[in-house]
């Protein structure tokens, strides 16, 4: 994806002495990797730690973004693979995740228009996916990003369950590779009830929040949001009328690429629909973030404005794939139902 720089900045990142500077992502404008010295280093005081805080935020969402559509991406040509169809190149202007989702969810409607008597419907049954955001990584972001917030300040995980690693009693749920058991004693994977002890590399199942600057909270909720863990939920897949040979040779291949990849993308159809919402919230705290840069002087407040641009490209990458992965949904979930 191109990035137009406007006018004004490309003039002050020259003022600045920019030619070599390293952008946010990894490299210099030339695209070359390297350190990055003329972003970063602007002092020790409030306003320096915020845009240094927002720089590193901006680098580590873009990174996490493309990740995350590269995914996507990689979870159709499978199952494009296995529906037998070759991926089209991206047309110009098109990202090559639309092209490949697309094809995919062009087959699934091709398969059951042609297979399925009218009247008949598959039915795709699953557990939406759990998503969790690790708390601890939230806290250092907020305080790497805020100086004024207390040390003793406590992240408190609102609308969902704080789980995580129990050495002591875990009282609750306790997960264990995709398994849960109620327990009362010790849990050797994931504790979802409570701990008589403090859990350790705790997640939060819900909305991260600490009290701090609105602007920080922002940048680092997207910032954890992108790289988010959503369980993969198990699938049935079934068809409610009978079929010739042919017909349910098709749909069999339908249901076993489905039942192979597609909770692949439902958990990453997760994770973006939170990074869509978030990633909007980042954009604007970026802008927010211009008055801190703007008394460091030229240089924060160029590097500042291109870090806005790539997090503004990045959260464009993330509606994208999200449209078309839920365009691949839509295609089998016509007649699906979340249990």
């Amino acid at each position: 994806m191109s990035r137009i720089v406007p006018v004004s900045l490309s003039i002050a990142l020259a003022l600045a002495g920019c030619a070599g500077m390293r952008m946010p992502g990894g490299g210099s404008p030339g695209g070359s990797p390297g350190p990055a010295p003329l972003c970063a280093d602007f002092g020790v005081d409030a306003d320096a730690q915020k845009v240094e805080a927002f720089l590193a935020t901006g680098a580590r969402f873009e990174a996490a973004a493309l990740d995350l559509s590269a995914e996507v991406e990689l979870t159709c040509e499978a199952m494009a693979r296995d529906l037998g169809l070759e991926v089209p190149s991206a047309a110009e202007g098109e990202l090559q995740v639309e092209a490949t989702c697309g094809v995919v969810a062009d087959e699934i409607r091709a398969i059951l228009d042609g297979a399925l008597p009218a009247e008949a419907s598959l039915t795709v049954t699953y557990e939406p996916p759990v998503c969790s955001v690790d708390v601890d990584a939230y806290a250092s972001c907020v305080a790497r990003c805020d100086a004024t917030l207390d040390v003793d300040a406590e992240v408190t995980c609102t609308e969902g369950r704080l789980v995580g690693e129990c050495a002591g009693t875990c009282v609750g749920e306790c997960r264990v590779d995709g398994t849960t058991t109620e327990v009362n004693g010790a849990c050797g994977g994931v504790c979802a009830g409570t701990c008589s002890v403090e859990l350790e590399a705790p997640r939060c199942e819900g909305d991260v929040d600490v009290r701090a600057d609105a602007q920080c909270e922002a940048a680092c909720e997207a910032s954890v949001d992108v790289v988010a863990e959503c369980t993969e939920p198990r699938l049935e897949v079934a068809w409610d009328a009978g079929v010739d040979a042919e017909a349910a040779a098709r749909l069999e291949q339908l249901a076993a690429a489905l039942e192979a990849h597609y909770p692949r993308l439902l958990a990453l159809e997760a994770r973006l629909e939170a990074v869509a919402d978030s990633g909007a919230e980042l954009v604007t705290s970026f802008e927010g973030a211009a008055d801190a840069a703007g008394r460091l002087g030229l240089r924060a407040g160029a590097c500042l404005a291109d870090s806005t641009l790539v997090a503004a490209e990045s959260v464009a990458t993330i509606d994208v794939t999200l449209s078309v992965t839920l365009e691949v949904s839509a295609s089998a979930s016509a007649s699906a139902s979340a249990g």
